[in-house]
C-alpha cells in the first residue's frame, strides 16, 4: 500500500520488509503472494508484476518474491506431479486420470515408467488396486523409495469394503514397510466388480467364498459378505469421483 501497489482480488498480499538506521528498506524483503480461495471459480490465474521494481524504494536491491501456480480448478501446483496407477478392470485407472486432470500431473501405468523417469518430479502418486489384501503395483514404490524418499508421497488403494481405518491399517502393515508407511499420505477409495470381468481364478475363488458364506447365519454375515453374494448377480460399482478431494486437497497444500 505505501508503494501505491493495486493487486488484483484474486491474491492475499504481504510485504514484508525492515528499514535499517538510515531510514532505508534491507535487502531481505519478502513480498508473499497467495490466492484467495474464496475469490477463485476457474480458470488460469496469472499476475504480471510489471515494473515491481521500480515501485520499489531504491534502498531495497533485492527481495524474494513467492508466487502460487493456480490451476484452472482451483488447487495450487508448485511443483512436478506424476500420478502412477496398476488397473486390472478400470477403477484404479478412472480415479488415477480423475487426479491426474485436477492436478495437472502427468499419467502413467506403473510399467510404462521407469526409476530415471522419477527423478523430474516432486510429488508422486501411486494408485492400486486391492486384492486378496495386496496392494497390486506398491512394489514400484518400495523398490524406489531410496531414490524418491525426499518427495511429497502418496499412495491411493482401491477395493470393494467400506472404509475401515483398522482393516486399511492392516493392509498398510502388511504390504509397505513401516519405515515407508511413515513417510507417505494414504488414501482409500471404493472401486467397482463385475463378475462376468473377472478372470477365471477369481471366479473360481468368488464362488467358493459364496459358498461359505452361504452356511452362515443371516445375522452372522457382514456387510461385505453380503455384497460378495450380490455382485455374482448384478454389477456394484462404488466409484466416487467426489471421493478423492481429501488427496487433492492435500497435494495442494504447502503441509
Amino acid at each position: 500500500e505505501k508503494n501505491g501497489f493495486n493487486f488484483s482480488p484474486r491474491f492475499k498480499c504481504e510485504f514484508k520488509y525492515e528499514y535499517d538506521e538510515n531510514n532505508k528498506l534491507k535487502d531481505n524483503c519478502e513480498l508473499i503472494i497467495d490466492y484467495n480461495k474464496e475469490y477463485i471459480k476457474g480458470g488460469y490465474c496469472h499476475l504480471f508484476l510489471y515494473k515491481l521494481l521500480n515501485k520499489l524504494n531504491e534502498g531495497c536491491m533485492q527481495f524474494r518474491l513467492y508466487i502460487y501456480k493456480i490451476n484452472k480448478w482451483g488447487y495450487i501446483m508448485e511443483n512436478k506431479i506424476a500420478v502412477i496407477y496398476k488397473s486390472k478392470y478400470g477403477a484404479t485407472k478412472r480415479y488415477a486420470g480423475w487426479i491426474a486432470l485436477k492436478l495437472d500431473a502427468d499419467l502413467y501405468e506403473v510399467s510404462d515408467i521407469r526409476r530415471k523417469d522419477l527423478k523430474a518430479y516432486d510429488t508422486i502418486i501411486y494408485g492400486g488396486p486391492l486384492y486378496i489384501e495386496k496392494i497390486k503395483g506398491i512394489k514400484f514404490i518400495i523398490n524406489n523409495y531410496e531414490y524418491i524418499k525426499d518427495k511429497k508421497l502418496c499412495v491411493f488403494m482401491v477395493g470393494m469394503r467400506e472404509f475401515d481405518e483398522d482393516y486399511i491399517n492392516s493392509i498398510l502393515e502388511d504390504n509397505i514397510p513401516k519405515q515407508v508407511i511413515n513417510n507417505i499420505k494414504t488414501f482409500y477409495f471404493r472401486g467397482k466388480m463385475n463378475y462376468q470381468e473377472l478372470s477365471l481364478k477369481y471366479k473360481i475363488l468368488m464362488t467358493g467364498l459364496r459358498v461359505s458364506i452361504s452356511n452362515k447365519k443371516q445375522s452372522d454375515i457382514s456387510n461385505y459378505e453380503k455384497m460378495i453374494l450380490e455382485v455374482i448377480d448384478k454389477p456394484i460399482d462404488y466409484i466416487d469421483k467426489k471421493s478423492i478431494d481429501i488427496l487433492l486437497n492435500n497435494v495442494s497444500s504447502n503441509g
